[in-house]
């Protein structure tokens, strides 16, 4: 019994470290993307140091996936596993030198998938402001044209309208 319990403690503590380390590790990704290092390439190249081998993220276009990030030299024999995201995101790795938790490969591929997601909404709130800022110039232009034609206007009506009362 004592074995047992003595056994089943070893278990327990050695499974509370793997928790332990794989809590710290996602910390320091945290504090990474918290830092501003929030691009898919940023958080590829963090599970390499972390790891070692090699890490890239996919994305499922026309058919086939297509890499969008990466990080790192994986061994030529190496065996990849991806990690689904979403149904059209994924992340690959291989060849890590410590062996990596599916629940620590999940966050990574989280947090890529959402840092892959802001990159693409700054890209597109970029354009957007691009072509706010056109459309601001193109009122601006259009209400100076406005006014100018206004005043010509303003004084061929009026000599329009003296030259029809004097002939009158």
């Amino acid at each position: 019994a004592v074995s047992s319990v003595v056994h089943l403690a070893a278990i327990r503590a050695a499974q509370a470290a793997r928790s332990g380390e794989e809590a710290r590790l996602l910390l320091a990704l945290a504090q990474t993307v918290l830092g501003g290092a929030d691009t898919p390439a940023a958080i590829l190249d963090h599970l390499v140091r972390t790891h070692g081998g090699h890490a890239e993220l996919q994305e499922y276009v026309s058919g086939r996936w297509v890499r969008i990030a990466a990080s790192g030299e994986a061994p030529v024999k190496a065996v990849a596993t991806r990690v689904g995201v979403r149904s059209d995101l994924a992340l690959a790795v291989s060849g890590q030198a410590s062996p990596v938790t599916p629940g620590l490969l999940a966050g990574f591929a989280a947090q890529a998938a959402a840092a892959l997601d802001r990159e693409r909404l700054r890209t597109q709130a970029a354009q957007a402001e691009a072509l706010a800022e056109g459309n601001r110039m193109r009122t601006a232009l259009l209400a100076a044209v406005s006014h100018d034609l206004r005043t010509p206007l303003a004084s061929i009506k009026a000599s329009v309208s003296s030259l029809r009362r004097s002939s009158s």
